[in-house]
């Protein structure tokens, strides 16, 4: 099975050891981790690899990866709220009941 490679087409001005500082001013988990796996990136590791040691799907990294590429850190790091849309409530009124 041939290993796909993460690739950083476009560093936006960063290096890996500037990332590693970067990194530490984020106070999300979820930051650090998307940081850390573009470092990874950076210094050649394989998507199947990045993805293993971070118990992560490997479209996952693919798509942090291409994030970053597209738009940098700010890219990366830029999250869309996923809402759920308005909640049904059903009117126990209309439903029937049997009562004794």
């Amino acid at each position: 099975m041939k290993k796909s490679p993460a690739t950083i087409t476009d560093s936006h001005g960063y290096t890996s050891e500037g990332l590693k500082r970067e990194r530490f001013n984020y106070k999300s988990h979820s930051e650090f981790m998307r940081i850390t796996i573009v470092i990874a990136s950076m210094k050649g590791m394989d998507v199947q690899t990045i993805a293993e040691a971070h118990s992560l799907d490997k479209k996952t990294i693919e798509s942090y990866i291409e994030q970053f590429n597209k738009g940098g850190l700010e890219g990366l790091l830029k999250t869309e709220k996923k809402t759920a849309g308005p909640l049904s409530l059903t009117n126990s009124s209309s439903r029937s009941s049997t009562k004794p």
